[in-house]
């Protein structure tokens, strides 16, 4: 058995019980399914060829042990900050599996980028590519990059994470890299062997990224023409996870007509993220009281928007239920936590058979989870553990007040 599934009435991780970890750990506390994690990568690596390659994307779940885990699966890595490419080199990747993407890098972090030898810079601006050529030129090293295309298209997703239009802050218009592209060639620190695009998350049409896909090798074809050598071509991440009834998306079916439209001339980088951790995590947290009034019954429970941001910040609708079937009546319970903001509301109208004291599980919060947590209103951050079929390991311990504080100046 492996995810999350009901055995003898309680929800297990694998082959561990819910209600154990709870017990162990404390709620709040983020559950992933290393047996998932591996499961959805697999899908990835079937429908690829030898010369392609999965750059998981650090920023939707950057533990260490997760990155681990895939590192030693010879996953590459797609990050937008120096730091994450630090997180990937200490997992174990291979720095020629290492894709810095990112809008506004700073000269430190293409500094550390290009000392990290990764392999491959993409390139937002013609300031980034001034800046750039000039920090290899410094070093007497070639450093190779791809231009990050805004292809105009909508990812038909919330509008937060949607970074593919015109108006967004993120890429190029293909106009615009053209003319980049005819100054970048003549640099000599700059190789320019790559065309990107990511045009946002929760992808759940499969046509949206032929569509990219086309637009993308359509630019290669004009680079080529001006004498650059294109190898490598770069759709970013985004397909989506089920998350509320949506339909079932099949990576395998997507990824390989992708593949069969790519043609092989080019070499493929997709950069998954929600699709391989997403549903391999749920976050545990205990009902602490039910109060109810004229209008509403509230379910208020140990976690807060500090811990799950998702809903609160995109609206988003995560499955709750119980870990245990009770034998009580079912409600339809508004489930809130204890922050002081009217947006820390995880699940309205939710029917659920509970009580106090009872423990819920938020599912498909293995991605933009815990690496979007805070400590707002000095709330400490929950542990993170990781079940394989029968083996459980503390990834993360539960933060304590100590550490919270410990880089404010003392008193």
């Amino acid at each position: 058995m492996k995810g999350f599934n009901k055995k003898n009435n309680i929800l297990c991780v694998d082959e561990i019980q819910l209600t154990d970890l709870a017990e162990e750990f404390g709620t709040p506390a983020y559950i992933y399914s290393g047996s998932v994690i591996k499961e959805n990568y697999q899908k990835y690596l079937h429908s690829l060829r030898a010369q392609d390659m999965i750059c998981f994307a650090v920023k939707s779940n950057s533990n260490l042990q997760i990155l681990k885990l895939l590192a030693d699966l010879d996953s590459g890595f797609d990050v937008v900050s120096a730091n994450e490419i630090r997180k990937a080199l200490l997992a174990g990747a291979n720095p020629k599996k290492i894709v810095f993407s990112g809008v506004g890098k700073t000269t430190e972090e293409l500094k550390f980028a290009i000392d990290s030898d990764i392999l491959f810079i993409n390139i937002e601006s013609y300031s980034e590519l001034i800046k750039l050529n000039q920090l290899a030129v410094d070093k007497k090293i070639v450093v190779q990059c791809s231009l990050r295309l805004n292809p105009d298209i909508s990812a038909q997703t919330h509008e937060y994470i949607s970074t593919g239009l015109k108006d967004s802050k993120f890429g190029l218009s293909k106009e615009v890299m053209i003319d980049i592209a005819k100054d970048a060639k003549n640099l000599e620190g700059i190789a320019l062997n790559g065309i990107s695009c990511h045009i946002g998350s929760q992808i759940t049409d499969p046509s949206i990224l032929l569509e990219v896909l086309e637009k993308v090798k359509i630019c290669a074809e004009e680079f080529i023409e001006i004498g650059l050598d294109i190898t490598h071509l770069n759709l970013g991440g985004g397909i989506g996870i089920t998350y509320n009834q949506e339909d079932e998306i099949s990576i395998e079916n997507i990824v390989s007509s992708l593949v069969q439209e790519l043609g092989e001339n080019y070499k493929l980088i997709l950069e998954p993220g929600r699709s391989i951790v997403g549903n391999s995590g749920v976050i545990i947290t205990k009902v602490e009281l039910i109060k109810k009034t004229e209008n509403s019954s509230f379910a208020f429970i140990d976690a807060g928007m500090n811990d799950l941001l998702r809903p609160a910040l995109y609206n988003a609708w995560h499955n709750i239920t119980s870990i245990e079937d009770l034998d009580l009546s079912p409600q339809n319970y508004t489930v809130v936590g204890p922050v002081c903001e009217s947006a820390d509301i995880f699940g309205e109208k939710r029917n659920l058979a509970i009580k106090e004291g009872s423990i819920l599980a938020i599912h498909s919060s293995g991605a933009y989870g815990f690496t979007m947590s805070s400590n707002y209103n000095s709330r400490t951050k929950p542990p993170e553990i990781l079940v394989e079929e029968t083996t459980v390991k503390l990834i993360r311990r539960k933060e304590s007040f100590e550490d919270m504080v410990k880089l404010e100046k003392e008193i």
